[in-house]
């Protein structure tokens, strides 16, 4: 039967045509202002220039954890995106001559490393969608979301619609030059490459997001759920290629082990010491760490928790770093979700075995649906969580979506699912106008509003999971469980 002409499966119309064709203008444009921010104000603001003086540092022997951009901000990350990037690389200017340092690479302008930094991240932006929307595909147990023929409606909004509710964070992302949109792509790889039955290479996404931002490495609990040792081998092998086996072949043996030993010092070890009050680090030392856990600018639990109780203190200092209170808070709540994500997961991975063809229907979202859960937690309980850190919930709320719409009779999200995302897009959105200047929603962003966006997106997804797989009656009106293909048109 012909779907009707304003049905999720038809076509879609001439308006939403004209939308779509005006992404291209909005990413130029938006281009344009990162180009600005990076390359034309007298303070950059972006730190495109943390990570391009990072590879130049590679390319000239230098220790990356000591090399600072022009604003004196240091590179805090694994080594692999500073070797990678060094093609890239921005020489810092000789105070004497004002010309480049000639000891690395600078094989352009910091203009047009700006630009096609940008354009690799909008190519990230682009695979997260496409991939996202695929893996919706594979998941759904109504025949006519699988084998939907490409450009109808849905089709357009499986991808488009998780991108669009958090283009606060993906903006935020761009415009600042960070990487969490290549971090949103490496959680997309991992879903579809599960879905797929590639293991492996699911395993060697998590590798990439860890080598990249290290606290990505709590995806690999996905693995362990499972028990897919395959996975588990991806990740371990893809760690050591690009820790190891990559610096070693481009920089040699003794800086990679520097490196390496750098980061795990400063970052990991002096991190866990200073979170546990028994920290020894240097004075330098201490003051990278102090940025990383400060409350300004952080949504992770204890930052917001601090924040909420010494709200005016925060206010005045314009951040603070948690006390022990907040500490405890974060380690009993994050368990807490931990156990419920858990729960979640172990109920999905069930569903295939149900006796109820309603819950066998929603059987295949197992594993968008737990790993955007995963991804969500790891937002929460990460000592520091940036407001740009949120494009990483994509995977989730493109699970959602797809998931209340196949449970939907008309196949249409319903009014409390607008509703929402609605509050959730909002309690994105109201921070970034206290970083834009209005001060009266500066405190929006101590009192963690996106934090608790990701809360309630986390309880959306533990409640949906308990939801599709608890055994109901059929009852009249209840949306019909397709068992036989149909006929999808454009």
């Amino acid at each position: 039967m012909k779907p009707h002409a304003t049905g999720p499966f038809a076509g879609i119309s001439r308006f939403e045509k004209i939308l779509i064709a005006l992404i291209p203008i909005v990413v130029v444009v938006f281009g344009g202002l990162t180009l600005q921010r990076a390359a034309y104000l007298k303070r950059p603001q972006t730190d495109i220039g943390v990570y391009l003086r990072a590879a130049w540092a590679v390319t000239a022997g230098e220790d990356i954890s000591r090399a600072t951009d022009d604003n004196g901000w240091s590179y805090t990350y694994p080594q692999l995106l500073a070797i990678l990037a060094a093609p890239l690389a921005d020489a810092p200017l000789d105070p004497v001559t004002k010309q480049p340092d000639p000891r690395g690479w600078h094989l352009m302008p910091y203009e047009a490393s700006v630009v096609l930094w940008y354009a690799l991240s909008i190519v990230t932006v682009i695979y997260t969608a496409k991939w996202l929307g695929q893996a919706v595909r594979l998941s759904s147990g109504d025949p006519r979301v699988h084998r939907m023929e490409p450009g109808v409606r849905r089709w357009w909004e499986d991808m488009l619609w998780p991108s669009l509710l958090c283009i606060v964070a993906i903006g935020s992302t761009l415009v600042r030059g960070q990487t969490n949109t290549l971090l949103a792509m490496c959680v997309a790889g991992m879903t579809l490459w599960t879905l797929r039955g590639r293991s492996f290479g699911a395993g060697v996404w998590i590798a990439l997001a860890a080598c990249v931002k290290v606290f990505p490495a709590f995806l690999g609990f996905y693995a362990l759920l499972r028990r897919d040792w395959k996975m588990v081998a991806g990740a371990v092998v893809g760690t050591i290629v690009m820790l190891v086996v990559i610096p070693t072949v481009t920089i040699g043996p003794r800086k990679m082990w520097d490196n390496n030993i750098n980061y795990l010092n400063l970052i990991v070890f002096e991190n866990a010491r200073e979170y546990t009050g028994a920290n020894s680090a240097g004075e330098t030392d201490r003051r990278k760490i102090a940025e990383l856990q400060s409350t300004r600018d952080n949504q992770s639990l204890q930052a917001v928790f601090h924040g909420t109780l010494h709200l005016r203190e925060v206010l005045e200092a314009d951040g603070l770093r948690p006390g022990r209170a907040a500490k405890v808070f974060h380690a009993v709540v994050g368990l807490a979700m931990i156990v419920l994500a858990s729960m979640a997961w172990w109920r999905m991975s069930r569903a295939k075995d149900a006796t109820d063809p309603a819950v066998r229907r929603f059987a295949g979202y197992e594993a968008i649906l737990s790993i955007g859960l995963l991804a969500s937690l790891m937002l929460a309980i990460s000592p520091m969580c940036h407001l740009h850190y949120f494009v990483i919930a994509m995977p989730l709320v493109a699970a959602l979506l797809a998931i209340w719409k196949d449970r939907a009779p008309t196949g249409r999200l319903s009014v409390a699912g607008w509703v929402f995302f609605g509050v959730y897009f909002v309690l994105n959105l109201v921070p970034r106008f206290g970083d834009g200047g209005v001060e009266a929603l500066r405190v929006t962003r101590y009192l963690g509003f996106a934090a608790y966006a990701n809360l309630m997106l986390f309880g959306a997804g533990v409640w949906t999971a308990f939801a599709i797989t608890r055994p109901t009656p059929h009852t009249p009106g209840r949306a019909p469980i397709p068992n036989e293909p149909r006929a999808s048109s454009g």
